[in-house]
């Protein structure tokens, strides 16, 4: 199997950090001094609020540990170095002088095996440089990750223009030269902090188009529900028994994986590519049938094979004829 290399834990060290709380609606407003916990399901309440009395953090450090669904902080005090954790159950120190827990029990999403975008990036996570850099290899996958880690939000109604319509007609257009620059501007008006999601362009940067056109009911939580198909959509697309493999690959992502795909049929599928070009490709299918497949422009055959035979060659608009719960390997693109 093809196995990502990248693990999503963004950090921030800024004062305050606005960070998601992972499979939840909430959100922490996170200080070297003081915590607060807040929903982001109108009407917003505080549900949570503390002040330390251990006084201000060296190295004050927040990390958005999305592998594992909690929030960490820590930094040195003058009684030494101090760690706490945040998660649906509450807050938990776990070392350092303070020895206690706060407890609050947030509603928690059923935790679903997410699928992986890897873009070949492995510079540290940090937040702010995430951000000054704009590099689409480093937020797109954070970014993706991050819109499977909250529960499910009910769909936005029709916002006229907006960034997210903007980003949606590039997609359609298969714009491929402006859609780095679309992306790129949706990102920075729709985020901030520790990735934390915004409807408008609160930070004034400038953007003429908000991300979203907001209402009074709506949560930020609706950044990542409806930005993640798009997103998706620009390696894999389905329909029935068709899979259309990198329709729409970003310039700046010449290499890359995207794993643990799950389809609307519950088959398995992992792509992985190199230098703009498919290089090769998995599926466990969850029923016996035959599958159809649109390759990148200029593939004419593939090999198949699996761990017991080799199927042989098959020209890129045939039908392979896979078994249910057998792995299938798909590599040497020819044109």
């Amino acid at each position: 199997m093809i196995h990502p290399d990248l693990r999503f834990a963004p950090f921030c060290h800024e004062s305050p950090t606005f960070v998601l709380i992972p499979h939840t609606e909430a959100t922490a407003e996170i200080c070297p001094a003081k915590v607060t916990i807040f929903s982001l399901i109108h009407p917003f309440k505080i549900i949570f609020e503390t002040n330390f009395s251990f006084g201000p953090l060296e190295q004050f450090t927040v990390i958005q540990d999305l592998e594992h669904g909690k929030i960490e902080v820590s930094g040195f005090s003058s009684q030494g170095f101090v760690s706490y954790e945040i998660d649906a159950t509450g807050l938990h120190f776990v070392r350092g002088a303070v020895k206690k827990s706060f407890s609050f029990i947030l509603p928690k999403a059923p935790v679903k095996k997410p699928e992986r975008l890897s873009l070949g990036c492995h510079k540290a996570q940090d937040s702010f440089l995430i951000f000054r850099r704009k590099d689409i290899q480093e937020y797109l996958p954070i970014w993706f990750f991050l819109a499977q880690s909250i529960p499910e939000q009910k769909p936005l109604a029709p916002v006229g223009d907006c960034l997210l319509s903007e980003l949606a007609k590039t997609i359609e257009k298969k714009d491929k030269n402006g859609l780095s620059n679309t992306l790129c501007d949706f990102f920075l008006a729709s985020f901030r902090s520790l990735f934390f999601p915004r409807l408008v362009d609160d930070s004034h940067l400038g953007y003429s188009l908000p991300p979203i056109l907001p209402d009074h009911t709506l949560s930020p939580l609706a950044i990542l529900s409806e930005s993640l198909p798009l997103v998706r959509s620009l390696f894999f697309r389905e329909s029935d028994h068709h899979f259309e493999i990198l329709p729409l690959l970003p310039k700046e992502c010449h290499a890359g994986r995207l794993t643990n795909i799950t389809t609307k049929n519950q088959d398995s599928l992992s792509i992985e590519w190199t230098k703009h070009s498919l290089r090769r490709a998995e599926i466990i299918p969850a029923r016996s049938s035959s599958f159809s497949f649109k390759f990148p422009t200029g593939i004419k055959r593939l090999r198949v094979h699996t761990k017991e035979a080799n199927l042989g060659f098959f020209s890129a608009d045939d039908l392979l004829p896979l078994e249910k719960s057998k792995l299938y390997l798909l590599d040497r693109f020819e044109g």
